[in-house]
């Protein structure tokens, strides 16, 4: 559900900025910031660096990698199971 959930945001996206434990996106036709980052033992997401939206719970790690047009997330669970997913960004052309 977290996958699914996730690749919303990655629609249409005009700039995104990438450091190890969150992701930062900016859509060309809005002018808000969207986060979405590790805090606690969850990965989170924020609106202009504003609320608290629990996306995905029991996190001990996660890594966001880029290249080219494709995000990769790593996450260890806080039981120790290791999930990686590579997903396609659908970038805005102008």
């Amino acid at each position: 559900m977290f996958i699914e959930d996730f690749r919303h945001y990655l629609q249409d996206v005009d700039e995104i900025t990438v450091e190890p434990q969150s992701i930062t996106l900016r859509h060309v036709n809005s002018p808000d910031t969207i986060k979405i980052s590790k805090y606690q033992d969850l990965i989170r997401l924020q609106v202009n660096g504003k609320g608290h939206v629990p996306l995905l719970i029991g996190v001990q790690r996660v890594e966001f990698t880029v290249e080219e047009d494709f995000l990769t997330i790593d996450v260890t669970f806080t039981c120790g199971i290791e999930k990686e997913r590579t997903i396609f960004v659908q970038k805005t052309t102008k």
